[in-house]
C-alpha cells in the first residue's frame, strides 16, 4: 500500500484501548473496581479468546487484585507450571463436582482455576491439560440466566467468566465489597453494546424462555442475495476406523455441495472428484449410490461454477464454520457468511425435528436421489424462512 494510502487509512482508524479492546469512545476500563479478593483466582484463557472485545476475563484481571489469566493453546497451557496450593480447586461442571453453596467453610478453596472459552473449547482444554485432573471440581447453582446477551452461550444458566468469577467470590467470601459493582459494570457493557446503533436488528431477545437469539442482522437481507449451503466432506481418510498412520493430512475438501438462493428456483449441487475412496460406509452416511459420482468435477470445474452461481454481494448461509471452511479449501475467497450454528435456537439436548415440531416448522424436501445433502439443505432453508419471519414479526 502507498504510503499516502496507509496515512489515510490510520488517520480514519478509530483510536482503541488495548486493556478493553474497545474503541476509546466505548471504553469503560475507568468504571472497574479494584477489588480486593482473598480467593485467588487463575483463568486459563484459550488463545481464540484473547482479542475478543467481548470477552470478560480481561475485566475481572482488571479488577481483581489476586488474580492471574494465561492464554494460549493447548499445547502452550500444558507446558505452564499453574502454582497450586492445598485447597486448589477447579470450577467445572463435571460429574463428580461439588456445589459451592454446600461446602463447609474448612472445605472451601482459596484458589479457583477457571477455563476461559467456549464450552467446546473448555472440555479440550480441561481434557488436555493434566493439571486440572487431580484437584477438585466445584460448580455453581445459578438461579436465573446470565445477562451476555451478546454471546452464544449454551443452555439458560450458562454464565459469562465474569459472572460466574463473581458468583463464585460472593459465595466463598460474601462479605468482599464490590462484587456487585463489578457485575453493574458487565451489565452497562452489554446495555451498550445492544443499543449501539451498528446492533439493531443484530440482536433479539430470547422467546418464552428467556435466551437470546443473537439472529444475524445478514438474514434479512433482500432474499435474492441469500445462498443458503450445504456441503459433505470425505472422512480424511474415507474410513473412520482406519489407523492414524493412514489418514491424509490435506486440507478437508467436499465432495459434495449443494446451494439455493433463497428467492430463486435454481439449486446448484456438484460432486466434485476425490482421491479418497469412497468406501460403502461413506455412499450409506451419503445416502448416495456409487455412480453419483461418475460425473464428479475437478476442483478447478466447480470454483468456476460456483462463481457464476454467487454474486459478489451476496450472504452465504452455512449451518456451521467447518462447512465455510471446506468451500475456502476449494475456491478461496468466499465473501460474506453466516453460519446457523451461532444462532441460539435449540435447548441442550434438543433434535432438530423437534424444534420444528414445536414452532410449525416445515421443510420442502428435495428429492431422494440428493441423499443427506438435500435432506439438511432443505432443513436449513426452512430455518432461514423462519429466522427472518421471527425478525419481522
Amino acid at each position: 500500500m502507498p504510503t499516502k494510502d496507509l496515512e489515510i487509512t490510520l488517520a480514519e482508524s478509530p483510536s482503541r484501548c488495548f486493556q478493553c479492546f474497545r474503541p476509546s469512545v466505548d471504553c469503560f476500563c475507568d468504571s472497574i473496581p479494584k477489588i480486593n479478593n482473598r480467593t485467588r483466582i487463575t483463568i486459563l484463557q484459550h488463545a481464540r479468546e484473547r482479542k475478543h472485545p467481548f470477552n470478560t476475563a480481561r475485566i475481572v484481571k482488571q479488577a481483581l487484585r489476586s488474580s492471574d489469566l494465561i492464554h494460549g493453546n493447548r499445547a502452550r497451557l500444558s507446558q505452564i507450571p499453574i502454582e497450586l496450593t492445598a485447597n486448589s480447586g477447579l470450577l467445572y461442571p463435571s460429574a463428580d463436582s461439588k456445589p459451592f453453596d454446600r461446602l463447609p467453610i474448612n472445605q472451601r478453596p482459596d484458589h479457583l482455576i477457571l477455563i476461559d472459552g467456549t464450552w467446546a473449547q473448555a472440555k479440550t482444554m480441561l481434557r488436555d491439560l493434566p493439571q486440572l485432573h487431580s484437584i477438585p471440581h466445584y460448580r455453581l447453582a445459578p438461579t436465573k440466566p446470565g445477562n451476555y446477551r451478546i454471546r452464544l452461550e449454551p443452555d439458560d444458566h450458562s454464565l459469562s467468566t465474569l459472572e460466574a468469577t463473581v458468583a463464585a467470590l460472593k459465595s466463598l467470601e460474601p462479605e468482599t465489597p464490590d462484587l456487585d459493582r463489578l457485575l453493574s459494570v458487565f451489565d452497562q457493557m452489554v446495555d451498550r453494546q445492544l443499543a449501539h446503533p451498528q446492533a439493531i436488528g443484530k440482536y433479539e431477545n430470547g422467546p418464552r424462555d428467556g435466551r437470546t437469539f443473537n439472529l444475524p442482522k445478514a438474514l434479512l437481507a433482500d432474499e435474492n442475495k441469500i445462498v443458503v449451503a450445504y456441503g459433505e466432506a470425505t472422512y480424511r481418510d474415507s474410513n473412520p476406523n482406519a489407523s492414524n498412520t493412514n489418514k491424509c493430512d490435506a486440507p478437508r475438501r467436499p465432495v459434495v455441495w449443494m446451494a439455493k438462493r433463497l428467492g430463486g428456483q435454481e439449486l446448484f449441487n456438484e460432486y466434485l472428484s476425490s482421491n479418497l475412496e469412497m468406501t460403502s460406509t461413506f455412499l450409506d452416511h451419503l445416502r448416495l449410490a456409487e455412480s453419483t459420482f461418475e460425473n464428479a468435477v475437478s476442483d478447478n470445474v466447480f470454483t468456476q461454477r460456483w462463481n457464476s452461481f454467487v454474486n459478489p454481494d451476496d450472504t452465504i448461509v452455512v449451518f456451521n464454520q467447518k462447512s465455510i471452511q471446506l468451500l475456502k479449501n476449494v475456491v478461496g475467497n468466499v465473501g460474506d457468511w453466516v453460519s446457523l450454528k451461532s444462532i441460539n435456537f435449540l435447548e441442550r439436548g434438543m433434535e432438530l425435528s423437534r424444534y420444528f415440531e414445536q414452532n410449525g416448522i416445515v421443510a420442502d424436501e428435495f428429492g431422494p436421489e440428493y441423499g443427506r445433502a438435500g435432506h439438511r439443505l432443505a432443513n436449513m432453508l426452512a430455518l432461514v424462512r423462519f429466522f427472518r419471519e421471527k425478525m419481522r414479526g
